[in-house]
Parts: C-alpha cells; sequence; structure tokens
C-alpha cells in the first residue's frame, strides 16, 4: 500500500522504520513523521502544493486506518472509497464520488461505515472534531447503508457529539492509537517472521556493539587514569633529591638558633 505518489515509502515500510527506532509512542512517532513530510522545504511549486494538500494528508491517515482496521480490529476487509467493489456499492446505496464516508469495512458480511479525520497537533493543547466537521459524514450514513456501525477514527484526543450517543456510534482516537501493541504494530507492517527476527538480531547486534564500544571507551579512560597517575608519581619523586651533607649542617644550625632566641626572649 502507498503512503502517497508524493512519499517514497510504503507505508508498511514507514512503519517498519518506525518500529525499529523503538521510539517511546509508536503512533506519536508515526504522527511526527507525518508532520515532518509536512514541514519540509518545498523546492518546487508542485511540492508546495503537496505539502498544503489536506487530502493528500487525509490520504495518509486514511491509509494507515485501514491497516488498523484490517490487523489490529480484525476486520475482514477494510476499504477506502474508491477500492471498494461495484457490487459493495450498489449494495449499501452509494457512489463512487460520494462525500463523506472514507472507509468500508465488513466482517461476515456485516458493513460499517468509516469517516478519518486528521488534524495537526498544537503542542501540548487538546483538539479536537466539531459536530459539524462529522455531519455530512453522519447525514450520508443515514441515507445508505444499512450500517453496523458508525465509526470515526482521529489523531485528536476526542469528538464532539449532539445528543447521546447509541450503540452504533464508535469513535477510535489518539489515546485509543497509542494503546497499539508492539505485536499488533509488526502486523501492520505486514513483516514477514524471517525478516522480523534479522531486524530484532541486527538491533540486537548494534546494541551489543553500542555497549561493547562503551565497555572498551570506560577501559581506556581509566587507564588513561592511571598512566596519568604514575607519570604523577614519577614527577613527585624526580622533584624530591637528598640533601648534602652541608645543607643538613646549615639547617642544624638554623634549628638550634632559632631555640636560643625562644629561650632569651623568656
Amino acid at each position: 500500500m502507498e503512503l502517497t505518489k508524493q512519499i517514497k515509502k510504503p507505508l508498511n515500510e514507514l512503519l517498519h522504520t518506525i518500529f525499529l527506532k523503538s521510539p517511546e509512542n509508536l503512533f506519536d512517532d508515526f504522527i511526527l513523521e507525518c508532520q515532518k513530510f509536512y514541514e519540509e522545504p518545498a523546492h518546487t511549486f508542485t511540492e508546495m502544493r503537496t505539502r498544503d494538500n489536506k487530502k493528500i494528508r487525509g490520504d495518509i491517515f486514511e491509509d494507515f486506518c485501514v491497516l488498523y482496521l484490517k490487523y489490529v480490529k480484525k476486520y475482514d476487509n477494510a476499504w477506502r472509497l474508491e477500492d471498494v467493489p461495484e457490487e459493495i456499492l450498489e449494495k449499501l446505496s452509494l457512489k463512487r464520488k460520494d462525500m463523506g464516508i472514507d472507509l468500508i469495512v465488513e466482517n461476515t458480511g456485516i458493513y460499517s461505515a468509516v469517516q478519518c479525520k486528521y488534524k495537526k497537533q498544537l503542542g501540548y493543547k487538546k483538539t479536537s472534531i466539531t459536530w459539524k466537521a462529522l455531519s455530512t459524514f453522519y447525514a450520508l450514513c443515514m441515507r445508505s447503508g444499512p450500517w453496523d456501525k458508525y465509526i470515526v477514527m482521529t489523531n485528536c484526543d476526542y469528538t464532539r457529539h449532539v445528543g447521546k450517543k447509541t450503540e452504533k456510534d464508535l469513535s477510535i482516537c489518539i489515546g485509543t492509537f497509542r494503546k497499539i501493541s508492539k505485536d499488533d504494530w509488526i502486523k501492520m507492517c505486514q513483516v514477514k517472521g524471517n525478516i522480523l527476527n534479522q531486524d530484532e538480531k541486527n538491533n540486537n547486534n548494534k546494541q551489543d556493539e553500542n555497549n561493547n564500544n562503551k565497555q572498551d571507551e570506560n577501559n581506556n579512560n581509566k587507564k588513561d587514569e592511571n598512566n596519568y597517575k604514575q607519570d604523577e608519581n614519577k614527577e613527585g619523586k624526580k622533584k624530591i633529591k637528598p640533601l648534602s651533607q652541608e645543607e643538613l649542617r646549615l639547617k642544624r644550625l638554623a634549628y638550634y638558633d632559632k631555640k636560643e632566641e625562644k629561650e632569651i626572649y623568656l
């Protein structure tokens, strides 16, 4: 699955790269990678339009949601609207260019509609999806289907609803994405077992190499420190010279002269 035509790596390869970095949180690192792409300096007008294109940003997040629904939520099928088989569209009273529903998922012949909403993160400020932004999605769901669930997926902290949520309403927000386990993440990467084992082996080898380098550095530092102390001792020994007989005689005389002076004053 391609991330977009403008991004070189397929999405599953990008997710695999993130996994190998072992970040504090996998999903947060994925969002950072997306933002890096959007914030990179553009060198052509085409790149400028691409980086500022909200649809492309949405497409990247939609691709991620498809993998999440298939490999984490374990739906039998998950399609972007443009990839849904024609007979299923007809069954659900949808058209290819309908606006509002981004993805369709299916389990044993039961379908759910999905709306994906990506929003740029603003530091530590919480973000939300307004009811107005979701109104077209819910309106289309009412005129199509039948649907088992109305699913909203977003990298925001929460979604706003008018009235009470029903059993059909399901929101998957950033808090849920942050709980994706390493096992589920690697499934989303679609990496084969032997490749995964090789990657883990490479990581372990790199870690062992780093540990060995640190140990060698510590040993070299200790060796240098010991050499320095030995040099200091040698220099100290060189500075202490034995006194000649004449120097000793003069020191004795000076000592007794001082002693006599003290006795006179007393």
